[in-house]
């Protein structure tokens, strides 16, 4: 089965109700859509949720998948959705602090892989919403550029612009931030 292509997996599935296909396909999606959403939402926890609920709402919604179409992109746009969701009701239930994410945290003593990940959120954090979210799909999940331009709805031209500027800014603020922890990143 795993010599299936992500669309004919779904075919299987909605077809057939086959549900070693959708099991497949959860397997292989899980952990990337994961760490996606929790990139995006700063929680890994709140991301690890939030793909538990788009897979609920793909198995639910598998209907109005269109097999001619990309499975990939068609999950990360729920993916996406879901998130965005998520985040306006959390919205409701909090005030947003109107403050820029500082890179000025005395989070870290060591330079083991951990506090290197950390620090490398908390560059991604200052980055803005658009800018992070194209940084992740790119590096972290392997999107392709048309792939990412069909997830966030807008020309190729427009995500490698941002891909452009997010790496400029991330750039700049490890420079910052190695002269700010005495050259440890």
């Amino acid at each position: 089965m795993n010599h299936l292509t992500d669309e004919e997996l779904m075919t299987q599935f909605i077809d057939r109700n086959n549900t070693k296909a959708f099991e497949v396909l959860y397997h292989k999606y899980f952990v990337l859509l994961a760490k996606y959403l929790g990139w995006l939402s700063g929680n890994m926890e709140l991301g690890k949720d939030i793909a538990q609920s788009t897979f609920l709402k793909v198995l639910n919604k598998s209907y109005v998948f269109n097999t001619k179409k990309s499975f990939k992109v068609w999950l990360y746009v729920i993916a996406k959705n879901n998130w965005l969701n998520e985040q306006r009701k959390l919205d409701r239930y909090t005030k947003e602090e109107n403050t820029e994410p500082s890179i000025q945290e005395d989070l870290f003593d060591t330079n083991n892989e951990v506090d290197q990940l950390q620090r490398m959120n908390v560059i991604l954090n200052t980055l803005s919403e658009l800018h992070r979210e194209t940084f992740v799909l790119k590096y972290l999940d392997n999107l392709s550029i048309q792939e990412i331009a069909e997830t966030m709805d807008c020309s190729e031209g427009t995500v490698k612009s941002r891909l452009f500027y997010a790496m400029k800014n991330m750039r700049s603020k490890m420079k910052e931030f190695k002269t700010e922890y005495n050259g440890k990143f």
